[in-house]
């Protein structure tokens, strides 16, 4: 059982990119994630962690409430 796309796929010529040019789109690729990364000034706390804290103590409040609840509905029987 073989599928005929994957013999059409097979078929094809293998892709070759010269030195050169890989050489150019490497360097145009840096460039961008260079200028896309995040710039902050020294001893400034990221947002994300800020945020993370705050998602994570939320979560502890809500799993403590929710065992606590969950002993008072089975603690009572």
């Amino acid at each position: 059982m073989s599928d005929p796309l994957l013999d059409l796929i097979s078929r094809l010529p293998q892709a070759s990119v010269s030195s050169e040019r890989a050489r150019r789109v490497q360097n145009r690729c840096h460039r961008v994630l260079a200028r896309r990364a995040p710039t902050r000034a020294a001893g400034q706390p990221l947002r994300g962690v800020a945020w993370s804290r705050v998602l994570v103590s939320l979560a502890a409040i809500y799993l403590a409430e929710a065992l606590r609840q969950a002993l008072r509905a089975y603690g009572s029987r």
